[in-house]
């Protein structure tokens, strides 16, 4: 007489090795997950690195742009001189805000100086940044299971967490201090940009970002 269905003991033992065969297969994701984004991080701090290289080269003044919903980064550089605002950026739900009272008060004064002295407010004039690519730099979008989990650099007033970011290199050799966190779940690593020379350690976990 032939025999349906399954015994209780049957049950367990493919129950067990089911929860055994999970127990090696999600390790195995986690280190590949965690491997893309060490991997991500290396792609990011060279091509920090060659933008800075780049800028210090050239002579010319980039930014590294960011955005954060898309996971998504590229570089910019301005074709000539370029000034950055002097006026501090806020954050608003964690993405990118300027005070529209400060940027109303920096064109009157642009106003005031181009009556007063044109050629200066020529020389102050802001270059627009326009896309810049070659092999070594060029738009860069995140695995999908990587996220940025925030952006700092001193021109903000906190992380931004959304929304679009700006890290500057200057012609002189120098760029802006910058922490950068890739995240992957519980998981994440800092990129931390030294303004000096423009070398980039990443470290474990989240960095502390300075108070001021």
């Amino acid at each position: 007489m032939s025999r349906s269905g399954f015994t209780l003991l049957e049950i367990v033992i493919t129950l067990a090795l089911l929860v055994l065969a999970l127990g090696i297969v999600v390790p195995g994701l986690e280190s590949v997950t965690g491997a893309r984004m060490r991997s991500s991080a290396g792609e990011l701090a060279g091509s920090l690195r060659a933008l800075y290289d780049h800028s210090a080269l050239s002579g010319q003044t980039c930014r590294m742009a960011f955005d954060l919903d898309a996971r998504t980064y590229w570089p910019e550089c301005a074709a000539g001189a370029a000034r950055i605002s002097s006026i501090q950026e806020e954050s608003r739900d964690g993405k990118r805000f300027v005070d529209a009272t400060a940027v109303q008060r920096e064109q009157e004064r642009m106003e005031e100086l181009q009556r007063d002295n044109p050629i200066e407010a020529k020389i102050e004039a802001k270059t627009p940044f326009a896309r810049y690519q070659d092999e070594d730099v060029h738009r860069v979008q995140l695995p999908p299971e990587v996220n940025f989990a925030w952006i700092w650099t001193p021109h903000q007033t906190q992380k931004y967490t959304a929304g679009d970011a700006y890290v500057y290199f200057f012609p002189q050799g120098n760029v802006e201090r910058a922490y950068i966190a890739l995240a992957h779940g519980d998981d994440a690593l800092t990129l931390a940009v030294s303004p000096l020379t423009g070398k980039v350690r990443i470290d474990p976990g989240e960095d502390e970002v300075p108070k001021e």
